[in-house]
This record gives C-alpha cells, structure tokens and sequence, in this order.
C-alpha cells in the first residue's frame, strides 16, 4: 500500500461501505494494528477530490496524521458522508496552497450529527463559500472549531448552515436554510 508517489487520490475510496461499523471492507493492516489510513504516505499528494464521497461507517483513524502541505483540492472530500466520524486532529492538516473546498464538509442529511476541526486549515487560497454545503443539503455539524486562517480569498469566512430548532425542510429547499444561530466560543461561551 505505498502511495508515497501518488498525487492523485481522487475518488479512491467514493462509495466505500461497511456493514460492521468504524471499519474497512477490507484488511492492508499486515495485522498490526495500525488502520489502513494512518499508513498512506501523502506527501505527494495533490487532489483529494470526492476521496471520501458517501462513504458510510468507516474508520477514519490515522488520517488525522497526513501530510497535506501539497494538496490544492480537497472539493468533495467529505461530502455525504455518514455515520463515520471525522478524527478531530484533522484540524492540524496544514496546506501550503489549497484552492479547491468546494463541498468539502456537506456531510450527509441521513448523518447523526458530527463534529468538525479545521482549526489550522489555511483557507486564505480559495473561496470557501461553498465548503459545507451543497445548496440543497443542511448541515450536520454540531461543533466546529475555526482557527486564524479561516477567512478565504474573498475576506470572507463562511460557517455551515442548518436548520432552525425543531423546523422541518419543504421539499429541501433553499428557503429552508438559515445560519445556525447556535455557534459559541468555548473558551468564552459567547
């Protein structure tokens, strides 16, 4: 499972399921231990567009740990994901240049909620607007952590939208969509 010339990983898990929970359809752990994920050597790495598109209970461990300085388009990496958990150090993923976010976090409307780090993300490359949603979907993110380089291209810095408390979607319209009033500071709680 060398990857360390690869540049492009797009797609290469897109639609990956497992019927046990927090685990791969398949075994390239040699038996020891380590998950699959915490072995890919990614710094090459390039485009990860769709990598993890609808992927449905797998256990992302260990990509927590990739490189990413390389990488401009992460565009659908996440999106529709469900019932998987985002590791929470992916907020220390540092890329040097990444232009592409588009979809990046719609995570799934059939997702229990999930929590998202993009603390030391540099979005500073690219326009962000697009990032969690995918104009039609809400968003399933409960807790979000944003660092100093949030703010995009554009000098803007977009949070994922959602539903009001207890409002129900019209036929996943647009209308339906407002921002989360909801977002604190925890060290603050303002």
């Amino acid at each position: 499972f060398n990857t360390s010339k690869t540049t492009k990983f797009d797609g290469m898990f897109i639609r990956c399921h497992s019927d046990t929970p927090d685990s791969l359809p398949f075994d390239c752990t040699n038996g020891n231990g380590v998950g699959p994920f915490g072995l890919m050597d990614m710094s090459s790495a390039i485009s990860l567009v769709s990598m993890f598109q609808a992927v449905k209970r797998i256990d992302l461990t260990g990509i927590e740990n990739w490189n990413m300085h390389k990488v401009t388009d992460i565009s659908k990496i996440f999106c529709d994901l469900s019932y998987t958990k985002l590791p929470w150090g992916i907020g220390n993923w540092e890329f040097d240049n990444l232009q592409k976010v588009d979809n990046a976090l719609s995570i799934a409307a059939s997702s229990p909620a999930v929590e998202v780090n993009i603390e030391k993300w540099d979005l500073s490359h690219c326009d962000a607007s697009n990032m969690f949603d995918l104009g039609t979907a809400w968003s399933r993110i409960s807790r979000l952590k944003i660092g100093s380089k949030h703010i995009d291209k554009n000098g803007k810095v977009t949070l994922p939208l959602s539903l009001k408390p207890n409002s129900v979607p019209s036929s996943g319209s647009v209308t339906s969509m407002v921002t989360n009033g909801t977002w604190e500071n925890e060290a603050t709680g303002q």
